[in-house]
């Protein structure tokens, strides 16, 4: 996907936000668990980054888990795991 249709993908989706959502606010994770290694990346001397997009609900739970960069050897299935259990703040007007 080039940048430009990714970047009127990301705005049309900003535009559909209602206005009070808008603000300047970060999100705030209330509980955050951190993946753990495996033991077979670990044997292959894998690290780095698992990137995933997910959905936040409106009880700050998070689905629709899909990795968009893995690494493999299982810590792709660990970083979700660990994300299926973070809970994020509830805002008003969200």
């Amino acid at each position: 996907m080039n940048l430009k249709l990714v970047w009127k993908v990301m705005l049309s989706l900003f535009m559909l936000v209602p206005l009070s959502a808008q603000q300047d606010t970060k999100p705030v994770l209330l509980h955050k668990i951190e993946p753990q290694y495996t033991e077979e990346a670990r044997a292959a001397k894998i690290q780095g980054p698992v990137t995933l997009s997910t959905v936040v609900r409106t009880d700050g739970s998070f689905s629709a888990i899909k990795v968009v960069s893995g690494l493999g050897h299982g810590l792709d299935e660990k970083a979700i795991e660990a994300v299926r259990q973070w809970r994020q703040a509830r805002h008003e007007g969200r």
